[in-house]
């Protein structure tokens, strides 16, 4: 996907730079007409690539963004997983604890 922005970037860099020398060659020979024309083609081409470079940044920056909110969720969700255990063994050994308390009690009655 990078790529392909890159490669976009290139081509409209490319095309401002053949309309460009267009535009200059046209000026050389005093062809007002043909130069302005051109540099319509200029001026297009740099606001294309001036929103590619836009988007990409946007995009990267957007990416950057949702590594961090995945980490930050993975890491919360971490947290929980842990809370739940630790209330679990908690519970599983308070549990085990009152059915020792039970059997001794048993035990101390029937002696």
């Amino acid at each position: 996907m990078k790529k392909e922005n890159v490669d976009g970037v290139n081509h409209f860099q490319g095309l401002r730079a053949k309309y460009l020398n267009l535009a200059k060659e046209a000026s050389s020979t005093g062809d007002r007409i043909l130069y302005e024309y051109n540099l319509q083609f200029v001026e297009h081409y740099t606001r294309l690539i001036s929103e590619k470079i836009s988007q990409q940044s946007s995009q990267s920056s957007q990416l950057r963004n949702n590594g961090n909110d995945n980490f930050a969720s993975s890491s919360n969700s971490l947290k929980d997983n842990f809370q739940r255990k630790k209330r679990y063994l908690r519970k599983k050994t308070i549990k085990e604890e009152n059915q020792k308390n039970l059997q001794n009690d048993e035990n101390e009655t029937v002696s």
